[in-house]
């Protein structure tokens, strides 16, 4: 790259560019040189790199300069869509460093007048770096509300996209624990949420057993159950749940809020699992929790725990008397 270029790709000096490139279009046209006019050749200036592979447009947004980024891509718009060493393109880079102005500026560049490839459009948003994350993770891995807003409603569909570990950008809010970045990516009302987001992180885990390691999750994780329920029950690749996650972690609240979406016995599988002194477990009245399930005529917890074997030890002679009298009633 021309160090003149990097000086005022980096400071935004507007006018050092336009010089630059006024310079070297007169060059040109004084060698007589027939086989491209001077613009053209004088824009080829700006396809110089560094050594990361960075254009002056990739230079620009990063460092959150405008009118230098309208500049560039005025007189060569195919650096909207060049990659550097990392595999990013400009709006990556804009999106990571929160120049929520140079975003707009780009992805309504895909999409301006005259410009009828769908197709491209779409791939060009979508772009993904080495480790295969588009603009939307970067976004929100910092904290960039307006900038998610934006590219949702550029393209919804880059909810549904997870990175090289399998982590989408919703795990990604929900990690970060905010509300917001959950509302830019749902929406704000469960109409508008995206047909195809994904709620997957690493491991085989959802969007839910991130919320699990949250202590303050509650609105995070009622909003996740309103849009799909299903997440308290999906397991990750040890087989283990968000509620798995919420009574290892004691995580009151987080219990209290997934356990409705569940069944008592599948309640009790999981606390099975986390407890295998559950035998032991006496309420004030120093009663096992099979005594408590008689009493209150929960038939399904009684044939659960005669078919667990493990729980055989609960069966002693009072409560081998209560379930008689509890048939007889």
């Amino acid at each position: 790259m021309d160090p003149e270029l990097l000086k005022g790709a980096t400071r935004g000096n507007k006018s050092l560019v336009e010089d630059l490139l006024a310079r070297t279009e007169i060059a040109i046209s004084a060698s007589r040189d027939d086989a491209l006019s001077a613009q053209d050749r004088g824009a080829s200036v700006l396809l110089g790199v560094t050594m990361g592979g960075n254009t002056a447009l990739h230079i620009a947004a990063t460092n959150g300069h405008l009118e230098l980024a309208q500049l560039i891509c005025k007189r060569e718009r195919s650096l909207l869509v060049a990659r550097n060493v990392m595999l990013e393109t400009p709006l990556h880079c804009a999106a990571r460093a929160g120049h929520d102005t140079i975003v707009s500026f780009i992805v309504t560049s895909f999409t301006s007048e005259g410009e009828d490839d769908r197709a491209g459009n779409r791939m060009a948003i979508r772009a993904r770096n080495r480790d295969e994350e588009t603009a939307l993770h970067l976004a929100v891995q910092n904290g960039h509300i307006d900038i998610a807003k934006e590219l949702m409603s550029a393209d919804p569909g880059l909810a549904s996209m997870v990175d090289e570990q399998g982590i989408s950008p919703l795990y990604l809010a929900v990690m970060a624990g905010s509300v917001a970045l959950l509302h830019a990516i749902l929406g704000s009302s469960s109409s508008t949420t995206p047909t195809n987001v994904s709620y997957a992180g690493p491991n085989g885990q959802t969007a839910m057993h991130a919320a699990a390691f949250l202590q303050n999750s509650a609105e995070i994780v009622e909003e996740l159950l309103r849009r799909n329920q299903m997440l308290a029950k999906c397991a990750d690749n040890l087989e283990s749940t968000p509620l798995h996650y919420a009574t290892s972690d004691g995580n009151a609240k987080m219990v209290a809020a997934i356990k409705p979406i569940w069944s008592a016995v599948a309640v009790m599988g999981v606390f099975i699992n986390q407890c295998p002194n559950l035998d032991e477990l006496l309420d004030n009245q120093r009663r096992i929790l099979f005594h408590t399930a008689i009493e209150h005529k929960r038939i399904e917890m009684v044939q659960y725990v005669c078919r667990r074997s493990e729980l055989v030890k609960l069966m002693n002679v009072e409560t081998i008397k209560e379930i008689h009298l509890y048939i007889r009633q």
